[in-house]
């Protein structure tokens, strides 16, 4: 599980980018993905089921991401026993979203008004 590849895909600002199906495909393969090389390789029938997703709506958003440049193919899948590896690829944010402020702001007192 690469928990680097997770929190730049969630603090990166991606979620408000990204179509949901999309989103929750790209955190599959975020998950999934190796710590050192990014490399995933689940399935669209794994993936399904763990995002709420059909198989086809898994396909349809690994084919969207790989438009969009976010998942590239490393190599094809060889069939039924060889899924097709693919790597995650986020790009550096140029704007990072601002973090939401606490409300009220630390050191104020909460019972003003």
């Amino acid at each position: 599980m690469s928990v680097t590849l997770q929190n730049k895909l969630y603090f990166g600002g991606w979620i408000a980018e990204l179509p949901a199906k999309e989103w929750k495909v790209l955190y599959a393969f975020a998950t999934h993905a190796d710590e050192a090389t990014g490399i995933a390789y689940p399935t669209p029938k794994y993936i399904a089921p763990l995002i709420g997703l059909s198989e086809r709506n898994v396909k349809k958003g690994i084919r969207a991401l790989l438009n969009r440049g976010l998942l590239v193919n490393v190599s094809a899948g060889g069939g039924r026993t060889h899924s097709a590896r693919r790597r995650v690829v986020l790009p550096e944010r140029v704007s990072k979203p601002t973090p939401i402020q606490a409300y009220p702001p630390a050191g104020t007192d909460r019972l003003a008004a």
